[in-house]
C-alpha cells in the first residue's frame, strides 16, 4: 500500500498555484497526465521521465519513484493521482469549462482528452477511488467513460 499523506500539502499547493495562474492549467495537466502514465518509474509503460514530470516530482519533494510493490513507496501513478486529484477539486470549474468553451487557456482540451486516455489505462485496485473521484469531478462520469477498476 502506497503511503500518499506526505504528497497531500504538495499536491493542494501545487492545485493552488494552478488554480491562481502561477502555472498554466494546460501545462499542469500534461505534467499530471506524465505521472499516471507512469514514465520513468516501471508503472504503466513510460520509457522516461519527462521534464515536466521531473519538475513535479522535484517540487513534491523529491524522487517519488519507487519499484512497484515497494512497502512505503509513493509511485510516480500516485504522485500523478493526488495532483490531479487536488487539481479537480480545486481546478474542476475552469477544465470543465475549458472543455466545454474550446481552448482559451493552452493545450487545455488537448490535455484533457490525454488525461481521459491515461485514466481508461489506470486499471489498479487501489487507485479506483482516485479515478472515479476524478473523472466525477470533471464531470465525466455523467457521459458514461469507461475508466477504473471494473469499469
Amino acid at each position: 500500500a502506497d503511503d500518499r499523506m506526505g504528497l497531500y500539502a504538495h499536491a493542494e499547493a501545487f492545485a493552488a498555484l494552478v488554480a491562481v495562474g502561477v502555472v498554466p492549467l494546460g501545462a499542469a495537466l500534461k505534467t499530471v497526465t506524465a505521472l499516471i502514465s507512469g514514465a520513468g518509474d516501471g508503472v504503466g509503460g513510460g520509457g522516461g521521465t519527462t521534464a515536466p514530470a521531473a519538475a513535479a516530482v522535484a517540487a513534491a519533494g523529491g524522487p517519488l519513484a519507487g519499484a512497484p510493490g515497494r512497502p512505503g513507496a509513493v509511485t510516480t501513478r500516485a504522485a500523478g493521482l493526488t495532483l490531479m486529484g487536488k487539481m479537480a477539486e480545486m481546478c474542476g470549474g475552469r477544465l470543465r469549462d475549458a472543455a466545454a468553451g474550446g481552448d482559451a487557456d493552452g493545450g487545455v482540451a488537448e490535455g484533457l482528452e490525454e488525461l481521459r486516455t491515461v485514466l481508461e489505462g489506470v486499471t489498479e485496485e487501489e487507485f479506483a477511488y482516485d479515478v472515479d473521484y476524478i473523472v466525477d469531478s470533471l464531470g465525466w462520469g455523467e457521459e458514461g467513460l469507461e475508466v477504473g477498476v471494473g469499469g
